[in-house]
C-alpha cells in the first residue's frame, strides 16, 4: 500500500530527527516511483530554507571518525569524582553530537543507495504487457518492451555526450547530428552499444544479451576492451553461461520487434526458453511440469495480449495441458497428467 508521508515528517528527516519508524516508513513509500518527484520537490524546498544542512559525504565522515577518535582518547570522569550534575551534562553532550553525526551519515548514505541513480537519470519504465514510446531531445525514438527501464540523464544529454542506461528490451531509431556526436547505450560496465545514426533492437536481461540490426551500422563492445561491428540484418547473442558473441543473420529483422505490436515470434524455439520469454513480458513465472517437455519446440508468429491468449496458442498448437493461476503457468504433458 502506498501511504502518504506528510511533508513534516519528511523535512525531520531531512534534518536527521525522524524516528527509526518514521524512517522504514520513508524508505517503504520512497519505493514507489511515483513518489520520487514529490520528494525532490520537498527537498529543494527543505535546502532553500537551510542551506546550512548540504551534507559533504567525507567531511561528515571524517568529523564523525573524529568525534569517535577522540572519545576513545578521553578518560571517562568517574562517578565518584564526580556529582552528577556535572556528569550528567558531559554525557548529553557526547551523544548529542555522536546522534548528530550518525543522522548526517544515515541521510548520506541512504540518499547515495536510493537517489544517486534518480538524481543524475530521468526514468521510463514499463510493467507487464506494456509497450511506450520514447523521444528523446535529440530526435531519437526508443520504444521500450514489458517489463524494461531506460534512464536518460537529466543534465548534457545531446550537448556534450549522448549515453543512456537500458534494462530489459528496447529499439532505438537513433538520430544522426550535424557533428556526428555517437550515442551510446549502456547495459552495464562491460557491455554497451555504439552508434552514429541507425536503427537495432537491444535485449539485455537476466539470460543474456542481443543485438540486432535493422539500419546502420554499430559497435558491440564487451569484455572489457573488446569490440564487434555489425551490419545491417546481423544479429550477435551473448548467453549467460559462456557470455560469448554468436553472430547470425537474420531475414527479415522486424521479427525480432514483433512485440511492439503485442506479437511474438517463435522459430524453432525450445518450450523452456519460450517460457522465459512468457515470465519476461507477462511476468508470470512457467513452470515445465515434465523434463521431456524441454525437447518441445515451437514455430510462429502469434498475437496475444494476456499470459492466458499465448498459453491458449501454445496448448492447442503442441497438445498439452496448461494450469493457469495469476503468475503462474504450469505445463503438463497430457499423458503424464492422467497418471
Amino acid at each position: 500500500m502506498n501511504t502518504s508521508i506528510p511533508k513534516n515528517v519528511l523535512f525531520d528527516f531531512f534534518e536527521g530527527k525522524a524516528t527509526s519508524l518514521q524512517r522504514r516508513l520513508i524508505e517503504e513509500w520512497l519505493a514507489h516511483p511515483e513518489n520520487e518527484i514529490l520528494y525532490f520537490q520537498w527537498l529543494n524546498e527543505w535546502e532553500s530554507q537551510h542551506p546550512q544542512y548540504m551534507p559533504e559525504t567525507e567531511l561528515a565522515l571524517q568529523r564523525f571518525k573524529g568525534l569517535m577518535n577522540d572519545s576513545d582518547s578521553q578518560t571517562p570522569p568517574r562517578i565518584n569524582d564526580v556529582s552528577t550534575e556535572q556528569l550528567t551534562p558531559t554525557i548529553n553532550r557526547f551523544w548529542r553530537k555522536w546522534a548528530i553525526a550518525a543522522s548526517i551519515i544515515f541521510l548520506v548514505g541512504i540518499s547515495a543507495i536510493f537517489f544517486q541513480r534518480t538524481l543524475r537519470y530521468e526514468r521510463f519504465q514499463t510493467g507487464n504487457a506494456q509497450t511506450k514510446s520514447i523521444l528523446l531531445s535529440d530526435g531519437t525514438r526508443v520504444t521500450l518492451n514489458a517489463n524494461s527501464t531506460l534512464y536518460v540523464p537529466r543534465w548534457g544529454f545531446a550537448k556534450t555526450h549522448r549515453q543512456v542506461v537500458l534494462e530489459g528490451e528496447a529499439e532505438f531509431v537513433v538520430s544522426h547530428t550535424v557533428d556526428h556526436q555517437r550515442f551510446v547505450v549502456q547495459t552495464d560496465d562491460d557491455f554497451n552499444v555504439e552508434v552514429l545514426g541507425t536503427e537495432f533492437v537491444l535485449f539485455a536481461r537476466e539470460r543474456g544479451k542481443k543485438v540486432i540490426l535493422n539500419k546502420g551500422s554499430v559497435k558491440v563492445h564487451y569484455q572489457e576492451g573488446k569490440q564487434l561491428a555489425l551490419k545491417p540484418g546481423d544479429m550477435i547473442t551473448f548467453n549467460t553461461l559462456d557470455n560469448r558473441p554468436q553472430l547470425q543473420k537474420v531475414n527479415p529483422q522486424h521479427v525480432h520487434n514483433a512485440w511492439k505490436n503485442h506479437q511474438f515470434y517463435f522459430d524453432n524455439t525450445p518450450l523452456s526458453e519460450v517460457g522465459e520469454i512468457i515470465k519476461e513480458h507477462f511476468g508470470v513465472e512457467v513452470v515445465l511440469a515434465d523434463t521431456s517437455l524441454n525437447q518441445r519446440r515451437l514455430s510462429g508468429y502469434f498475437k496475444a495480449d494476456t499470459p492466458q491468449e499465448i498459453a491458449q496458442i501454445i496448448s492447442t498448437l503442441l497438445n498439452i495441458s496448461i494450469e493457469q493461476t495469476e503468475k503462474r503457468l504450469v505445463i503438463h504433458n497430457p499423458s503424464s497428467k492422467n497418471l
